[in-house]
């Protein structure tokens, strides 16, 4: 009898220890198919928001045929993984790297019918060890008893020198995918058929589904009755790329594809659908935007934009599901035309007390500035006792202000003449008295934001920033004006996109009025877009950045000019691969004590593959900090100048 209470007692305990657990546990309890989410009806609804679609950047899904298990991709920074859950007698487990991923960049990820294989894209060695590659692969995984197989390349003829990408299988092991040897935007899909355990020589797709415009992406049906795929930037379209169905008939061919719509695809980029097994659901991936407004009623608050960033919805990529019936209206003869609650660190000393960097660019105090949301421009007060930065949110972009108080730094807010509307790019006069920006923000109080951005002053008053003023248009353009930059001498620096181009302008002072801007010339713009123009206040010299892909090292670089004499430039050079990164390096400007360069980098500090698979926990920790790839602000010596100026110059 004895025994027999004790072991009751013992069960109790593990049942209250394992309740107790559940309830701690932060992650919720999901039972039932599909992560035990409730369906969508016929409008695309974001898939399991906050546990599979975060602020993180997922892309390509698919569940087996059974619904027992489900993949999908994470973007960013070091790499892209694919990462899954299961069913389990508790319920879906969190997501977890799945075991044969974690080590390269893996994505496009497609079961086939039965189940037992699948198939995905990675720029991971053929060796399995050693840097990536240089291009992507189709590779695939097989079922086992204990798990998955080792990962097998799928071998040419279906892998090539150029990139492949997005495979999907029929039931008779036909495959489907887009391949690419040009950039992504000479992209077509192709099919081979499966011979025993041979491809056969891929075959390009007609002119009913490929055309002079990209095509990514394709899922084909089972049983091969029709293709949804996406393809960018067709006059029909809606954004970015859109996705498309086409059928095929019963000779073979295939109906014009068509685009699905605007309830399916928006302004944005729909991406990588795919069917669940069972006919019921499509899901894509897409970046629409959960709020997409260019301006806010109200002033915006610094804790709203950062809650805005780290939540689903935000721009990043989403996964989206919506009732599979969908389909049937385009068939032929069917058919119809999170707040951050963290406390502030205390801050105490010159630039945010943070520890000056050395002849090689460091992340800007990082977690409280640049905190990997596209933070850019940044500028200081000559006496530094003030800092204003921009940051991009998902809906519009702010202008942020931090303040030594009490000989202490207050945390970022919105500063008081922004908020409203996009504004960014923040650059003081020389004497602080004055701050340029770049905005979108109606004239002549017209409560509809302008369609290009516009250069705006707001002046200093004795209670702080007084209103916001239109440069007008001698300096502002019926195309894009930003990144505005002042001399001593009142001379205005600005890039233009007027001339179908960006390019450097300057514009001088005459009684107060700037006169008409003056292109500068060959010794800073160039035939390629040039943009972002710090000026020195004395004028000695220039950093700009530029997309010439002659001596570049990434999408954009910084280079360097200096003022001769005569006053003429000299030839303009990069500033070499210290400075940038095979990226884009945006928004340099200069302290007014002259010791340190700030710019907007979108390097990843990271490595782009690993030697052991990292985990769920660590991809999403390095998705969330700087140095993700999204954009930081960075900080360097500025002695770097003194290394790259001329003899001869001043």
């Amino acid at each position: 009898m004895n025994s027999i209470i004790r072991w009751i007692l013992m069960l109790s305990v593990c049942v209250l220890t394992l309740s107790l657990f559940a309830q701690t546990s932060d992650f919720p309890v999901l039972k039932g198919p599909y992560l035990g989410q409730k369906p969508p009806g016929m409008t695309p609804e974001i898939l399991a928001p906050g546990i599979v679609s975060t602020n993180a950047g997922e892309f390509g899904s698919t569940f087996t045929p059974d619904g027992r298990e489900f993949y999908f991709a994470i973007s960013g920074a070091p790499f892209t993984v694919i990462a899954f859950m299961k069913l389990v007698d508790q319920g879906w487990t969190r997501p977890e790297i799945a075991p044969f991923s974690g080590k390269y960049g893996d994505w496009d990820l497609n079961f086939s019918p039965d189940g037992k294989k699948l198939y995905f894209t990675s720029n991971r060695s053929f060796s399995g060890k050693g840097p990536c590659m240089d291009n992507s692969n189709l590779w695939v995984v097989e079922k086992t008893k204990t798990g998955w197989s080792t990962p097998k390349s799928l071998g040419a003829p279906i892998n090539t020198d150029g990139s492949d990408n997005y495979p999907s299988s029929t039931d008779d092991g036909t495959l489907y995918f887009f391949h690419n040897d040009k950039g992504e935007n000479d992209s077509d899909i192709y099919f081979s058929r499966l011979s025993g355990d041979t491809y056969g020589e891929p075959v390009r797709l007609g002119g009913a589904i490929n055309s002079i415009y990209a095509e990514w992406d394709p899922f084909i049906a089972p049983d091969e009755s029709y293709l949804l795929f996406c393809s960018v930037n067709r006059p029909d379209g809606y954004g970015d790329s859109d996705l498309y169905i086409s059928f095929r008939r019963e000779d073979g061919t295939w109906t014009d594809a068509v685009n699905m719509g605007e309830k399916i695809n928006t302004s944005k980029r729909e991406i990588c659908p795919s069917i669940t097994a069972d006919g019921k659901f499509l899901l894509f991936t897409s970046a629409r935007k959960i709020t997409d407004k260019s301006f806010c009623k109200r002033q915006a608050n610094y804790h709203e934009m950062i809650n805005e960033l780290t939540r689903p919805g935000n721009g990043e990529s989403d996964i989206y599901w919506v009732d599979a019936r969908v389909i049937d209206q385009f068939r032929p003869g069917i058919r119809q035309d999170g707040r951050d609650v963290r406390p502030f660190p205390v801050l105490k000393g010159s630039y945010l007390g943070q520890e000056p960097p050395g002849m090689t660019p460091e992340i800007f105090a990082t977690g409280i500035v640049s905190k990997g949301f596209r933070d850019n421009g940044i500028t200081f007060t000559p006496d530094g006792k003030e800092v204003y930065f921009g940051l991009n949110g998902v809906s519009y972009g702010v202008i942020l202000c931090m303040k030594e108080e009490n000989s202490r730094w207050t945390s970022p807010q919105v500063a008081s003449f922004s908020g409203r509307y996009y504004d960014g790019e923040p650059n003081l006069s020389p004497d602080g008295n004055k701050l340029f920006f770049c905005s979108y923000r109606p004239v002549d109080g017209i409560d509809k934001p302008l369609r290009y951005a516009d250069l705006w002053v707001t002046e200093r008053t004795k209670k702080g920033w007084g209103e916001p003023v239109h440069l007008g248009p001698v300096i502002n353009s019926e195309k894009w004006d930003v990144f505005p930059s002042l001399s001593n001498a009142g001379n205005l620096y600005f890039a233009s996109y007027r001339s179908e181009n960006w390019d450097i302008y300057t514009s001088t002072t005459v009684t107060g009025n700037y006169t008409k801007p003056e292109k500068l010339g060959d010794a800073i713009n160039s035939a390629f877009d040039d943009f972002d123009a710090y000026i020195d206040p004395d004028e000695e010299y220039m950093i700009f950045c530029s997309s010439r892909p002659s001596d570049g090292y990434g999408r954009s670089d910084l280079y360097i000019s200096f003022r001769n004499e005569d006053g003429t430039w000299t030839h303009a050079i990069n500033m070499g691969e210290q400075i940038n990164s095979s990226r884009s390096e945006l928004c340099p400007t200069v302290t007014a004590d002259g010791k340190y360069i700030f710019f907007y980098s979108e390097r990843n500090l990271l490595d782009t593959f690993s030697d052991s698979p990292i985990t769920y926990e660590e991809k999403m920790n390095i998705v969330n900090n700087p140095g993700n790839g999204k954009g930081d602000i960075f900080w360097v010596d500025a002695k770097v100048i003194d290394l790259l100026r001329p003899n001869g110059s001043n």
